[in-house]
This record gives structure tokens, sequence and C-alpha cells, in this order.
């Protein structure tokens, strides 16, 4: 059965089984909701709220690195304004409640995506796998700019599978948006031009949806202009997606920090079951590139995971059931129950795995509680924190005395500032020299980390002045050398 055929299958069902799957689709989104809320990891939320107010205070985008660091003021960088905003908004709203709820909405509708663009009677199925792979991903950063991408890549992919001549056209919109609210938006013109590949390879040259595929990928390369770094987002999109090998070596992005059993469920998994069930037919081309595509993303970067889940579980499900032969409503049926197990699998993976996720991918809060003991005594510090999201406490509070060596906005940071990051965070050689040369008075570093247990060891030098939850400050009782 070729994507035409399966695409163009209605799905027939007894009103009682469609209620039936809508309610378990209710239940494991419910439960998804509540996983979001329930072990939120909004690493980088601190620093879009205070970008996003400043922005609204200054009608102004600011496209460079301010004096919050002191190891690249003036570096080219580039935030998502819109995404900025929108944190700031819901920040605005009951604080952090607000940001926990806007991010569990944009991510519960991403997953709802995975219902409609399903192929052949497996919603239940993929929209399970979905949900538990997203959840195990939990590792990784589920603030609202992150799960909106989730959502806008969901939606993308359904106009491009479903949407016709119509659909390919509001990609292009979708894309202006989507570049302001995070680098994320530059997949869109790869996702439009890879259709066109993908549909010359079934139809040939001649076929009119390649055309209007390659129009719309065109339109929407130049779309990607239409943001206030107008072409230093393109030019750098390599860089701004974080797939640049640079990016290997950074505490916040290296995969073996994320759970055994999100890579396990989420990518592997689903690769596999992908070349045993055939997915890479030449009547297959766009699911082949997505599949691909989407695991290689996610193995660049760990962080990718829940996007390649949302890219890989309609197809992969479909195929495999239409290879297996399941009887659709026969399914249909065994998997209401099996619907229900999920929604409680999901929440069980938030009490199982959830916290011992945020622990590997970062911690589940910022260190707000060190900022107030090191501004207490009025100096200026110069602050090095071992996970890069930590910092973004420092660079929010807006004290002009406490500068950071670097920040979530890791993409703007020179080559050599990330090795000297990535060489004291690991303990290399010459990482006290490092520390050294730029001067740094203050560490932040989490206690179950090898920087930690190092600097312990040497406390005639680097002082504990305090605690937060995991995070530990230590500061300088010894001037640098």
């Amino acid at each position: 059965m070729t994507v035409g055929e399966l695409q163009a299958t209605p799905a027939i069902a007894h009103p009682g089984e469609s209620l039936r799957s809508s309610a378990v689709v209710a239940a494991i989104l419910a439960s998804f909701v509540g996983v979001l809320a329930f072990a939120p990891n909004l690493a980088n939320s601190a620093r879009a709220a205070w970008l996003g107010h400043r922005i609204l205070a200054t009608h102004a985008v600011d496209l460079r690195l301010g004096a919050e660091t002191f190891t690249a003021p003036g570096a080219h960088t580039y935030e998502g304004w819109l995404g900025a905003v929108i944190v700031a908004l819901a920040g605005a709203f009951t604080g952090g409640v607000a940001v926990v709820g806007v991010a569990a909405f944009f991510g519960a509708l991403a997953v709802a995506l995975v219902r409609t663009r399903e192929r052949g009677g497996g919603a239940i199925a993929c929209i399970a796998v979905a949900a538990l792979s997203t959840v195990a991903a939990l590792g990784t950063v589920t603030s609202p700019t992150a799960t909106l991408d989730w959502l806008l890549l969901s939606a993308t992919l359904l106009l491009v599978e479903r949407g016709g001549a119509r659909g390919a056209y509001v990609c292009v919109a979708l894309a202006i948006v989507w570049c302001n609210v995070s680098a994320q938006g530059l997949l869109v013109p790869g996702i439009l031009l890879a259709a066109a590949g993908a549909a010359r390879a079934c139809a040939g040259a001649d076929s009119p949806r390649v055309r209007t595929l390659i129009r719309a990928g065109a339109l929407a390369v130049v779309a990607m202009a239409l943001t206030p770094a107008f072409l230093g987002l393109p030019l750098r999109g390599a860089t701004y997606l974080r797939i640049d090998p640079t990016f290997s070596g950074l505490h916040a992005w290296q995969p073996a920090l994320m759970p055994a059993h999100a890579y396990t469920l989420g990518v592997v998994g689903l690769v596999a079951i992908a070349a045993l069930f055939g997915v890479w037919r030449r009547d297959r081309a766009l699911d082949a590139v997505l599949v691909v595509g989407g695991a290689l993303f996610a193995f660049l970067n760990a962080q990718f995971v829940p996007e390649f889940v949302l890219v890989a579980s309609p197809i992969i499900v479909t195929i495999a059931l239409a290879a297996l032969r399941f009887d659709g409503r026969a399914f249909h049926r065994s998997a209401t129950a099996l619907g229900f197990c999920t929604a409680g699998a999901v929440a069980l993976v938030a009490a199982a795995f959830a916290p011992a996720s945020s622990e590997a991918g970062g911690a589940t809060h910022l260190p707000l509680g060190l900022v107030a003991p090191l501004a207490a005594d009025g100096r200026a510090h110069r602050i090095y924190c071992a996970s890069i999201d930590a910092c973004d406490a420092f660079v929010a509070s807006g004290d002009p005395n406490l500068r950071v060596f670097m920040d979530g906005r890791d993409a703007a940071y020179p080559h050599s500032v990330i090795e000297d990051q990535t060489t004291i965070a690991k303990v290399r050689p010459a990482w006290r020299a490092r520390l050294d040369a730029w001067k740094v008075d203050a560490i932040v570093v989490r206690s179950s980390q090898q920087l930690a247990e190092v600097v312990a060891l040497l406390p005639r030098i680097w002082h504990l002045r305090s605690r937060d939850g995991t995070a530990l400050l230590f500061v300088r009782t010894v001037p640098p050398r």
C-alpha cells in the first residue's frame, strides 16, 4: 500500500468506537499535560522572559550580546523575539504557573496533531508513541518556546502532507512566524524542498505538485530573511539550530546526558521499526527523508528527540500496522484498552523517570537562590557555570555587577570560548589556567558534577558560599594568578 493509498483510505469506525477513541486520546493528552506541568524543565524561560520584557520596554530587538557576559560582549546573536515576548506575557499572568500552562498547552496541541497526521486507523497507537516518547525526553527543554516549536513543526508537516497547493503556500506564512519565534523556522524551506524532491521521485519532474513545492520552498527561503536578523539567520543556520559540531562538547547538548530510556524508546526504537518495515521505498520517499532527517537531527543534538518522535511516529506506526496486516476495527477495539493503559503509563513515566531525566539534562529549576547571596556584597563578579543554562539566572537578574562566562545563548559565543567552557566543565588539563586567564571569581556547579568534587578539594582558593538544591556557589578567596 502506497502513501497515497494510505492517505486516501478513509477511517471507517462505528460511532461508539469513535467516541471511545476520542476518550482515549483525551485521556492520553490530559496525562501528557499533567506530566509537563508536574515535571517542567523551563531551562531557558528566565532568559527568554528577561529578553521579552526588554523588547516590550524598548520596542527594539538587540542582536548582540551585552555587558551581561564578559567573554563575548557585542557578539552577534539571535533569539526569536516573538517567542521571548510570548514567555514574558505568559509570566506576567500568575508567574511561573502560566508559563508552565502555556508550555503544556502547546505541547498537547503538537501531540494532538499526530492523530490528524496518521493515515490508516492507528490513531491511538500513534498518539501513544508520540506522548510516551516525548515524555521520555523530558530531559530536554520544555519551555513555551520549545513546545511552540513542536506545534509549528507538526502543523508544517500536516500542511505539506495533507494541505495540497494551498497548504504549501500557507507554510510560507508559517515560516515567517516560526523564524520570529525561534531559529527552528529554518526547517520549513528544508521540509518543502525535501517534499519536492520526494514528489519528483514518485511522480516525475513535470508533476504540478513538484512545481508548487519548489515555488513554496523558494518563497520560504526568502521568508527566512524577514526577521530582525535579516540575512544573519539563514547564513548562520547550522549554528543557530545547534547542529554545529562545535556544540557537541557543551554540557547542555550532550546526548549522553539524556536518560537511556529516552534514546532507546524515542530514537533507536523508531529507526529500528522503520528499517524493519521498509520505509525506504521509492513511493515513500518523503517518509524516508523525514525519518532519516529527523533521526540525524536527534543524534546531532539530543534536544531534537521530541521533534523526531512527533515527525516519525505517524509515519512509522502506520506503516508497521499495514505491514503486519492488522484488522483496523479489531485493532481499534484492542487499542482502546491499550490507550487507557498508555495514559496511566505516561503518568508513571512522570513519577519514575521525569525527575531523573531532569537531573540528567539540567536542573529542574534555575539556581535563582544563588543570585542574592552573590549580589549581596555589591562587588563585581565574573561567574562561570558548568551548565550554561544555570547562568541564565544571573543574566535574568539584570544586575550589572553579575557578568557570566557563557549563558544559554551559546550560538553567539566564539569557538574559543566554547572550548574553554568545555575544558573547565570537564576538568581537562589547564582548566585552572583558563579560569585564571578569564579572571573568574565565582563558580556555579551541580553537586553531582566532577568539577564540584575537584573545586571542593581546593578550600583555600574556592569557598562554598551558598547552595540552592543541588546547585553550589563557590567564590574565589585568592586572586587569580
